[in-house]
C-alpha cells in the first residue's frame, strides 16, 4: 500500500490513519537507506532484506526525492519536501526475476546529476569469469556476494548487426580489458553513450548461490 503525503494530509480511512499515526510515533527512530542497496526485481524492491511493491516504489521515488528511511515496522518512508513523505508498507516475499542490485541517487536542490543504471546484455555468451576475477571491492553482507568495479562504454560503430551498438569492457584484477557484453539495443544509455565513457560495474554472484548466472550492471552519470 502507498500512502501519500503521510503527514501534511488529513485521512478518513482508517488505515491510512493508523499508519500515519504509527509514523509519527517512530519518526526519531527513523533508518536512513538511502545509501543501503536497492535490489530491483519485475514485481519488487528489497532494501535491507524487505520487499515493497516496484510500481508503488516508482510512483513516489523521483527526481525531487531527497532520502530514503525504514521505520522499526518495516515501512518505507520516501522523502519528498520536508514535512512532505510518501510511504510503501511492505508485501510479502516473492521469486522475483530480472534481479539487478543498483543504488538511490538523489538530485540535490541545484540539480546535481544522478546515477543511471542497466543490465549488460550478452555475458553468457562470452568467456565466463569468476566473480573476483574482476577487479573492484567485494560487499558479501547482503547474502549474495556483490563486486563493485569498473568498466568502458565503448561505441562499436563498426558493428554488423547494430551500428549503434556499445560494448562494456570491464578492467579485470591483473588490469587486463575483457569485453563482457553489450548495453540494451534501443535503450536510453545506449542512445546517450557516444564517446569512450567510464562506468561503474557491479557484478552479482548469484553462482554463489547456486546453479545460477552472475548478473552484470553499469552505472554511469548523466
Amino acid at each position: 500500500m502507498l500512502i501519500s503525503n503521510i503527514l501534511t494530509r488529513e485521512f478518513t480511512n482508517p488505515a491510512a490513519l493508523a499508519c500515519q499515526k504509527q509514523i509519527k510515533l517512530e519518526m526519531s527512530q527513523f533508518k536512513d537507506a538511502s545509501a543501503s542497496a536497492i535490489a530491483r526485481g519485475d514485481c519488487a524492491i528489497r532494501i535491507n532484506g524487505i520487499q515493497y511493491s516496484v510500481d508503488e516504489f516508482d510512483k513516489c521515488v523521483t527526481g525531487q526525492t531527497k532520502r530514503l528511511f525504514q521505520t522499526p515496522s518495516k515501512l518505507l518512508v520516501v522523502s519528498n519536501t520536508e514535512n512532505d513523505y510518501d510511504v510503501l508498507t511492505p508485501i510479502e516475499p516473492i521469486n522475483d526475476t530480472n534481479v539487478s542490485l543498483f543504488m538511490f541517487k538523489p538530485k540535490d536542490e541545484k540539480g546535481a546529476s544522478t546515477m543511471k543504471s542497466q543490465k549488460v546484455v550478452g555475458a553468457t555468451f562470452n568467456e565466463t569469469h569468476y566473480y573476483k576475477d574482476f577487479a573492484g571491492q567485494v560487499d558479501s553482507d547482503a547474502g549474495t556476494p556483490t563486486l563493485v568495479g569498473e568498466a568502458i562504454l565503448m561505441p562499436e560503430p563498426t558493428n554488423q548487426y547494430d551500428p549503434n551498438a556499445v560494448a562494456v569492457i570491464a578492467k579485470m584484477a591483473d588490469g587486463s580489458p575483457f569485453k563482457l557484453g553489450y548495453l540494451g539495443k534501443g535503450t536510453p544509455m545506449q542512445a546517450a553513450i557516444k564517446a569512450p565513457t567510464m562506468a561503474k560495474l557491479v557484478v552479482i554472484a548469484y553462482s554463489e548461490n547456486g546453479d545460477y548466472n552472475d548478473s552484470y550492471l553499469v552505472e554511469v552519470v548523466d
